[in-house]
């Protein structure tokens, strides 16, 4: 049983692409999976993109999911998949997601900001993002505004595997 999801990963577009099939212990709803798994799905695809595509950790700074549609068990493997409006770095950026079914359905579409990370900027493995220096603040355009993480905002809960 258990919950720690096995992702199998790809670059392929719009950007990153996980891959994960859930079992009868992944439900919330019987016959359905848990909404709070779809979240991590997404957000664990969504975080490693910029793994994936450049080499450099990232923590989620901002979540912001729509359940279109109940994402039923035993239907087969569900694809995740992560990408960026804008190609250009920043330390913080948007990036969007989204959920489908084995038939292509957008079952959980979802965006989030994302802050980058490094050992200078405080990502030395003790579970807390450091301080990286200010708020998220109005960087929801993708502009790095000088925001960032707060130093108090790190729980652990934020640590990401990476494809």
């Amino acid at each position: 049983m258990g919950w720690a999801p096995r992702l199998r990963w790809s670059v392929e577009p719009p950007g990153l692409v996980s891959v994960f099939e859930p079992s009868a212990g992944h439900s919330g709803r019987p016959g359905f999976v848990h909404g709070g798994l779809a979240a991590t799905l997404l957000d664990e695809t969504m975080a490693g993109l910029s793994w994936a595509t450049d080499g450099i950790h990232s923590v989620t700074a901002t979540l912001s999911l729509r359940y279109r549609v109940p994402v039923p068990l035993g239907a087969g493997a569900l694809r995740m998949e992560a990408w960026y409006d804008d190609a250009r770095p920043r330390r913080v950026r948007k990036v969007h997601g989204r959920l489908l079914l084995p038939d292509g359905t957008a079952a959980v579409e979802a965006t989030g900001l994302f802050v980058r990370v490094s050992d200078a900027a405080g990502d030395d493995g003790d579970g807390d993002i450091g301080d990286a220096g200010g708020d998220v603040g109005d960087a929801r355009d993708g502009d790095d505004a000088g925001g960032g993480a707060g130093g108090d905002q790190g729980t652990g809960s934020e640590r990401h595997a990476r494809p």
